[in-house]
């Protein structure tokens, strides 16, 4: 029986230094995708060679260097996720013509994981045609060192979503602002579909925040920030933020995450999702509390 097609798509800017080893994995892949478009976002290294040459070698994979015409995000909170979601929108544009796909996957342009991987997804969600949405558990990977990124079994983490066909049209793809992945999350399972990350597929993530040059309290107080511009729960926020006391920065990451969902509070950042959205999210996350507290599992 032949496997359901699938396609990825992935945006990068300067990735010259990690794109080559996801490219491997992709090629190593027991199951290739039917079509893998690469976009680069004004790459000023040698992203778009590398890429190119990866597509005039093998027939799946594309290649699109994306000038946006656009200087700056035309919403509040679109920063990267602007950037990041009009190129992953001009590349999805150039796959016209591959029809027949049931599945979709984001692929960040700096993780590597098991030949094996995708063919997993594609069975267990064939398995379970109630999941929307799936990927793997995502470990950051630096200097011969490995620690957790995202490892919730109820949550997929940005860098590999894998969205079946159907929920990836319900949601009408990526929005441009704020945590755009978070926001795919909520918006799968508000029509009704379950979303699973499976433990045993690893994924390995190299572009830390370290590599990065990210400050980790800045990278927190962002998280606050965009946490309220998506219209969390004060409650839930809070509550995250206690239960990530003992994550590193100690104490200080919670501190400064939980003061940027109150800067933007106080300076009335409003959500752009619809009220419904926000409203079922809001449910969501009070259910999520109740399940803690009574020792059931729920989604992070």
């Amino acid at each position: 029986m032949t496997s359901p097609s699938y396609i990825l798509m992935t945006a990068a800017h300067n990735e010259a230094r990690f794109l080559p080893d996801t490219i491997a994995s992709v090629l190593a892949q027991t199951v290739r995708p039917r079509a893998w478009i690469i976009v680069s976002d004004k790459s000023t290294d040698e992203t778009d060679r590398i890429a190119a040459e990866a597509a005039a070698e093998h027939g799946f994979i594309r290649f699109l260097r994306f000038e946006n015409p656009l200087s700056r995000s035309p919403y509040p909170m679109g920063g990267i996720s602007w950037k990041k979601v009009s190129a992953l929108r001009a590349g999805l544009a150039t796959l016209g013509d591959v029809d027949a796909w049931a599945y979709l996957g984001n692929l960040d342009a700096d993780v590597t994981f098991a030949p094996d991987y995708f063919a997993t997804l594609v069975a267990r969600m064939e398995a379970n045609p109630d999941i929307g949405m799936a990927g793997g558990f995502i470990y950051n990977s630096s200097d011969g060192r490995e620690w957790p990124f995202f490892v919730n079994l109820d949550g997929v983490g940005g860098p590999n979503q894998f969205f079946r066909r159907a929920a990836w049209e319900q949601i009408d793809g990526y929005v441009p602002w704020g945590q755009t992945d978070v926001i795919a999350q909520i918006m799968v399972r508000m029509h009704d579909w379950r979303i699973r990350s499976f433990d045993d597929l690893r994924v390995l993530h190299h572009k830390t925040a370290k590599e990065k040059g990210r400050h980790p309290l800045n990278g927190r107080f962002h998280n606050g920030k965009m946490e309220r511009a998506m219209g969390y729960h004060p409650l839930y926020a809070a509550a995250k933020c206690l239960g990530h006391l003992g994550q590193k920065p100690v104490v200080l990451g919670s501190m400064a995450q939980f003061s940027g969902y109150a800067w933007a509070t106080w300076k009335n950042i409003r959500t752009e999702l619809p009220e419904e959205v926000v409203a079922f999210n809001r449910r969501h996350q009070l259910q999520s509390l109740r399940n803690r507290l009574t020792g059931r599992r729920g989604a992070a």
